[in-house]
Parts: structure tokens; sequence; C-alpha cells
């Protein structure tokens, strides 16, 4: 018969020596089997951090939930065609901001500056998401290429004789923009009220693009007033008593013919 110890060890818990590290190990152990792996380890916010997903993934999870108009995804599924070519199958944590460097140089000054763009914008997007913690494509400088000075006309008889040319509302488009130097959705935008015809003012207040016009707000500095160059109404009002006889509009003609005949006087 193997007599019983009188006393047995036990810890400052009380717990027996000889059964603590099996209790220890019983409670580690499942904490073991339940760790995430390496690329989808919990954040404190409930997302997940997923370095190891590829470019190719990062921008089709991008692109499925971009809420904009579509010349606008068009515009960055194109823009990320040569950042996907080099690294569309690495994982986006392998990234560094040598090699978003090294490739920006690679790429066709033409197409330069749109293309890091676009990969910046998506690798943005996953530091949002907490997908990765930094965007190396920051890091990176993007110059904006300044477009050149361009003198397609040297006389206003030049810019005439395309006008004429055209069917009667481009060539009063025509006209219009090269006298008040608006950009076109500015002009498609345009409505009579827009008009001053006492200071001689082109309003600039919406935009037409992309089928939606869009109302400029009173502080940005796209609302603004244009001085047409003199001679820039004629053609529009021609077009417009043809084509239209409301009450306002053959007002504002009226207006625009005396204020023309005081300024001939």
């Amino acid at each position: 018969m193997v007599a019983k110890p009188d006393a047995q060890a036990t810890g400052d818990d009380g717990m027996s020596l000889a059964v603590a590290p099996l209790r220890a190990r019983a409670v580690n152990e499942p904490r073991l089997h339940l760790r995430p792996a390496p690329d989808r380890r919990p954040r404190p916010d409930g997302l997940l951090h997923r370095p190891v997903a590829t470019l190719r993934e990062l921008v089709d999870s991008y692109v499925a939930q971009y809420d904009a108009a579509p010349s606008t995804v068009a515009w960055l599924k194109d823009n990320t065609r040569p950042a996907l070519y080099r690294f569309g199958d690495e994982p986006i944590a392998a990234l560094t901001v040598e090699r978003v460097a090294t490739w920006r140089a690679t790429v066709p000054e033409g197409k330069r500056y749109r293309s890091h763009r676009a990969l910046r914008q998506v690798l943005q997007a996953a530091v949002r998401w907490r997908w990765i913690d930094d965007n190396p494509a920051v890091h990176v400088k993007n110059p904006e290429p300044r477009p050149g000075e361009i003198h397609p006309f040297e006389v206003w008889e030049e810019l005439d004789a395309i006008a004429d040319e055209l069917e009667v509302v481009s060539g009063v488009l025509v006209t219009f923009l090269a006298g008040t130097g608006v950009r076109p959705e500015e002009s498609f935008g345009a409505e009579w009220r827009d008009v001053d015809l006492e200071r001689r003012m082109f309003m600039v207040r919406r935009a037409f693009a992309k089928a939606r016009l869009k109302e400029y707000g009173k502080t940005t500095g796209s609302r603004r007033a244009v001085p047409p160059r003199t001679g820039t109404w004629s053609p529009a009002r021609t077009c417009v008593s043809a084509s239209c006889s409301t009450r306002s509009t053959r007002r504002s003609l009226s207006r625009l013919d005396a204020l023309e005949a005081r300024d001939a006087a």
C-alpha cells in the first residue's frame, strides 16, 4: 500500500502546483485555436487588417462600392490599369514608397499624374478600411502637369469664319465661348436671367455636365461675373429671336437693342 503524502505543495492562490500547469494549459489552448489569421487581425473598431490582399482585390472592392458618376468610375478603372499591370497580384502591404516612386517613373508622361492619383485614391481607401496602416503613394510627389498655352486664333475674324461654317446654334456657342472665356459646361447651363444687360455681364451660376445640372454655391470661386467681348451677344440675339418668342425673351432682346443703340450714338 502506497502512503499518501501528508502535505501537498500549493501556490499563492491555493491551487496545487501539480494541477496548476494542467489548468493553465486547458485555459490557454482554446485561445491558440481561435487566434485569427495574420491577414485578418481584428481591430478595436471591428474592421479587418488585410495586408495580404492583392492590389487587384482592393481595386475590385473599391470600384464595387464607389458611388460616383459612370464617367468618374470609368476614369478610375482606366487609370488604375498601369498600377494593376505592375502590382496587380502583389499584396498591398508589399508596396513601399520606393517601389511606388520607381513605378511612377516608368509610366508614360501623359498618364503619369492620373495613374499615380488613381493608385493613391484606392490605397487611401485601404487605409480608411484598416486593411493597411499607411499609404505609400501619398509620400511620393505627384506634380500636376501644367498645360501649355494655346493660341488657336490670331484675330476675331478667324473665329467668325469658323462660326459661319457651323449650323446656327453651334456657331453661336463658339462665339459665346470665345467671347466670355467660360467653360463649355458653364455655357450649357446658362439662362437668360444670368445675363445682366445693364452691367454687360454674364453671371456664371451653374454648370451642366455628365447629364447633371450643378448649381454653384454662393461662396465657391466658380460663381463669378464675366464681361463678354463686344459683339458676343449679337449672334445669340439672332438665334434666340428666331427660335423663341416668349415675353421675357422679347423684353431682354429689346433692352439689348436699346443699349447697343445708345452705345452706337
